[in-house]
Order: structure tokens, then sequence, then C-alpha cells
């Protein structure tokens, strides 16, 4: 017979989300809404938690866990506030797990530790006009005449003000 009961190590993660997620989140999220800001301490606390690093190998300063340990920690978080489990979520999968299955070595080296810290959080920016949350029409291309370092005219602060609904308030950086 199937035993659908979490193992110790499961139940303990999800239990301590659970608690996090009740007594750190729920407390103060409606402020950050109020307010129009994003929830840079909560964040940070995930961090310190280990969540960002949770499905990452040790090596990269991860958890060691899986995947369904990341699930478990966004079930917990969803239940009180989606948007700060969607930042984990996508912190995670759209930006520490590209480099991790597809980055340099050099790349692992210079980023993972502090991603799978929390101390830094990585991203996915889609401003395309048009583009919305599909990035399949996005129709700008790398330019070799661009520098990486130069803004493309589908990117930079120009077209993020003019993709930005206007019921989209801006938030303040740490």
């Amino acid at each position: 017979m199937i035993s659908y009961r979490l193992d110790d190590e499961h139940e303990t993660l999800r239990a301590t989300v659970e608690e996090f997620a009740r007594d750190v989140v729920a407390p103060v999220i409606g402020g950050y809404y109020e307010r129009g800001e994003f929830p840079y301490e909560i964040v940070a606390r995930m961090g310190k938690m280990g969540l960002f690093g949770l499905p990452f190998p040790e090596e990269y300063g991860g958890m060691g866990g899986d995947y369904f340990a990341l699930c478990l920690a966004l079930h917990e978080l969803a239940r009180v506030d989606s948007s700060v489990a969607i930042t984990l979520e996508a912190g995670v999968s759209l930006g520490v797990m590209p480099i991790y299955r597809f980055g340099t070595a050099a790349q692992k080296r210079e980023w993972l530790r502090p991603l799978c810290a929390g101390e830094q959080l990585a991203a996915f920016g889609l401003t395309e006009p048009g583009g919305g949350s599909d990035v399949a029409p996005t129709r700008g291309r790398p330019s070799p005449t661009l520098s990486p370092s130069s803004p493309s005219p589908a990117s930079g602060p120009a077209a993020a003000r003019r993709s930005r609904p206007s019921s989209c308030p801006r938030t303040r950086r740490a």
C-alpha cells in the first residue's frame, strides 16, 4: 500500500515553512501591498532559511534537497501569500536553475552560492511590448553591434516605462 505521509525530513521542512508563512509573512504582507513595496525583508529571511537553495547540491551552497522539497515550501507559502511563493519559485526555477543546468563552471562559481543563499535574487525579465508573460512572441534579438552593457531599443528604462501598466507600482531597491 502506498503511503502518502511525508518522511521526517520533508515534514520538518513543511512545518517550518508553514510556521514562517503564518508568523512572519501573514502579519505584514498586506502592508507591503498597501505601500506598493517589494517585501525585501521577507525574501532575505527566506534566503537565510535556505529556501532559494533547496533543490541544489551543497557544493554550490544549496540545501541538497529535491524539487519535492521546493514544492512543499511553495505550497505552504502560497497558502498565505502567492506573490511570496512565486518570488521563490521564479528565483529558483527561472533564475538559479538555468545557471545550474546550463552555466559554465565560471558562471556557477560566481553566481550559485549567493543565489542559493538568497544574498542575490535572480529574475526573468520580459518587458517587450506585446509580450506579456508569453516569451514566444518576443521580437528582440541580440545584436552584434551592441555591447552587453548597451540597452537595446526593446529594453532599458524607456521600454520598461512603455510596457509597465499604469497600475503597476514602482518598487524601491534596498
